[in-house]
This record gives C-alpha cells, sequence and structure tokens, in this order.
C-alpha cells in the first residue's frame, strides 16, 4: 500500500471507487482466493458488489489506468 501512497487514514477517507483501491483488488482478485467480501472490508470499499462492478470496469476498459499501473498489475498476474 505504500508504493500506492495509501494508507489506513486514506483508505477510510478515499471513495469506494478510487483508482489505486480497483487496482488492488484486481491483484488481490488475481491471485488470491479470498470472497469479495474481505476486499471490500479492508480496502473501505462498501460492499461485495462494489468490488465486483470495480473490477469489471477496470476489465471492461470503463476506467482509465495509467501505464505505469498496467505495467504494476502485468507483473502481478499475466
Amino acid at each position: 500500500m505504500e508504493s500506492l501512497h495509501l494508507d489506513a487514514a486514506e483508505l477510510q477517507a478515499t471513495a469506494d471507487s478510487d483508482l489505486r483501491k480497483v487496482v488492488v483488488a484486481t491483484a488481490v482478485h488475481q491471485q488470491t482466493a479470498v470472497p469479495r467480501r474481505w476486499t471490500a472490508t479492508h480496502l473501505e470499499m462498501k460492499s461485495a458488489m462494489n468490488v465486483c462492478q470495480q473490477i469489471k470496469r477496470l476489465k471492461t476498459g470503463k476506467l482509465y489506468l495509467p501505464q505505469e499501473a498496467k505495467q504494476w498489475l502485468s507483473t502481478i498476474a499475466p
């Protein structure tokens, strides 16, 4: 979370759809089997449904993802 400049206070203060949260949620779900509810709770993303929606928006190109973030995600999972 340090590399994304997010600490516990910022997780609570940022929007549920903050791009940094969405990128982390995507990475978590590409690499683990944790439930969406866990991600929603730990990343302060409101609900499991919101996590699903945000990940889908990212994967379908409806969210703009900077090149740096794309490269980071590609190193996590092909």
